[in-house]
């Protein structure tokens, strides 16, 4: 059994230390987390266990805080054991919302995954490069005759027989915004 909880450290561990995040990730994945053993009472327990001044465990402490975690939960040490050797390894699945493709996104991600919300050149595209000069033709149309007709666009509606009425200013008569305004006393 003292092999299969080993293994099962590695796995979690990812190497010959773990630290207090992969400690917690292990217990929750085992399902030994719950109303008497909560996220912040593994990480007392790893604070407990670990030597000072290192932020790790090996092995062997692993196997104390375990004991640890038994005595917290009211379990035998063993069946706590029995039921950590009994996982398969950490499941990175198991917490994630929002795999492409997989569920729907919410909070601010969902602007990151749905590429239906994508503005400006992430959706429509930004300057090329043609022959390592950047260009942006594409995007910005400065031809001449385009600056001439939009310029006599413009003027046309400048000489329009109708001049727009100005809009009111805080409730204002429009008399009072064309200049006739009495002078304020200083």
């Amino acid at each position: 059994m003292n092999n299969g909880l080993e293994g099962v450290f590695h796995a979690f561990a990812a190497g010959e230390e773990m630290d207090g995040r992969a400690f917690v990730k292990c217990l929750k994945d085992v399902g030994l987390l719950d109303d008497r053993l909560k996220a912040v009472d593994a990480d007392l327990i790893f604070a407990k266990c670990k030597p000072k001044g290192s932020r790790k465990i090996d092995f062997s402490t692993f196997s104390k805080a375990l004991m640890q975690v038994a005595r917290k939960r009211r379990m035998r040490p063993e069946h706590v054991v029995d039921v950590v050797c009994l996982t398969p390894g950490p499941d990175y699945d198991a917490g994630s919302s929002c795999i492409l493709g997989v569920g729907e996104a919410s909070g601010p991600e969902r602007f990151f995954y749905d590429r239906s919300t994508y503005t400006g050149t992430h959706r429509c595209g930004g300057p090329t490069s043609e022959g390592g000069v950047i260009t942006d033709r594409g995007l910005v149309n400065r031809d001449r005759q385009h600056e001439i007709a939009a310029s006599a666009e413009r003027r046309a509606r400048a000489r329009s027989a109708e001049p727009e009425p100005l809009p009111t200013l805080l409730g204002r008569r429009q008399s009072l915004q064309a200049g006739l305004l009495p002078a304020r006393k200083k």
